[in-house]
């Protein structure tokens, strides 16, 4: 496989990770749940979704 193969291939990946991520944070925010991530330092928190998809997408 060439590097422009590659990196077509990853670039589809990342765009197929993203959707699913705006899924998921959209459905969890209209069900009122919210999301395990990690804050800078790498401590793992609990934040309300609705909140992540304000801040995030719009």
């Amino acid at each position: 496989m060439s590097n422009k193969e590659i990196i077509k291939e990853t670039n589809k990946l990342m765009k197929g990770l993203r959707e699913a991520d705006y899924q998921l944070i959209k459905q969890k925010s209209m069900l009122g749940q919210n999301i395990i991530t990690e804050d800078t330092s790498g401590n793992i928190i609990e934040i309300p979704a609705k909140d992540l998809y304000e801040k995030t997408f719009l």
